[in-house]
């Protein structure tokens, strides 16, 4: 039997979730809709929890931390309201705003993040945002470099 590695890759991000490394692949599924399997061999050496794939190739994993005051500048006014209005009745969102706070830092790759981002999506539009299609391109928008 051939030697496999393969990682487990978030297709939204290149993330890499998992990876698995033995003689046969044929146990090895990608149990989520929106995963997909890589075969790592050609891009060894490992390991590649550590790396991004770009569709390509693996790249090393940037870590992105910005301050909380430069994660909320990016927020037009309008958000804000309307994220401080979510928080009053989300415990759980004024817990994660108040722990932002306290550290001073947002990493903006961070699985945290991506999830409190989501869980604002789905409890705030069209509190905060009008639709899905703005949420997306808004969370887009705080996660790259520079400004929205």
């Amino acid at each position: 039997m051939a030697e496999v590695f393969l990682a487990i890759v978030e297709a939204a991000t290149g993330r890499v979730v998992s990876q698995w490394h033995g003689d046969d692949a044929n146990g090895v599924t990608v149990a989520k809709p929106g995963f997909i399997a890589v075969d790592c061999l050609p891009h060894l050496p490992g390991p590649f929890t550590k790396k991004r794939w770009t569709g390509i190739s693996f790249v090393p994993k940037i870590v992105r931390d910005i301050s909380w005051q430069d994660f909320m500048n990016r927020w037009t006014v309008a958000e804000q309201d309307g994220l401080e209005q979510l928080a009053e009745s989300q415990p759980r969102l004024r817990s994660w705003i108040a722990r932002m706070v306290r550290n001073q830092e947002v990493k903006l790759d961070d699985q945290e993040i991506l999830n409190v981002l989501g869980f604002i999506k789905a409890q705030g539009v069209p509190t905060i945002w009008p639709d899905n299609t703005t949420a997306d391109g808004r969370i887009t928008d705080f996660r790259v470099d520079g400004k929205a």
